[in-house]
């Protein structure tokens, strides 16, 4: 299965996090989140990771919780639940939002 564009996917509702929530224009937030992704995905080389790091541990984490990371801002989901559904059922799908939930709030993955 060719997951880039689940991958594109997770980075587009980060960005749009940034803005929804965080207050970030569109252009802050979409180098906030560039700049990260780099950072991820090709290190200087001295701040490789150890040898056995999978960069892919990233997308285990909640695109929600990941953008206030960003902002340096934390904020408790439940006040913003419904929005950010929105935010992940027009980037992933409504299955997804689904698939996320436990019980009746979303988790948080790491």
């Amino acid at each position: 299965m060719d997951s880039e564009p689940l991958k594109h996917a997770f980075w587009a509702i980060v960005t749009d996090c940034l803005q929804a929530f965080h207050n970030f224009e569109r252009d802050e937030a979409v180098l906030r989140v560039a700049g990260y992704r780099e950072s991820i995905e090709n290190p200087p080389l001295e701040q490789l990771p150890p040898a056995g790091y999978d960069a892919d541990l990233i997308f285990h984490e909640e695109p929600f919780y990941l953008a206030s990371d960003l902002a340096g801002e934390e904020l408790e989901l439940a006040e913003y639940r419904n929005e950010y559904e929105r935010i992940v059922a027009a980037r992933y799908g409504p299955a997804e939002v689904s698939a996320r939930m436990v019980g009746d709030r979303l988790t948080r993955s790491v």
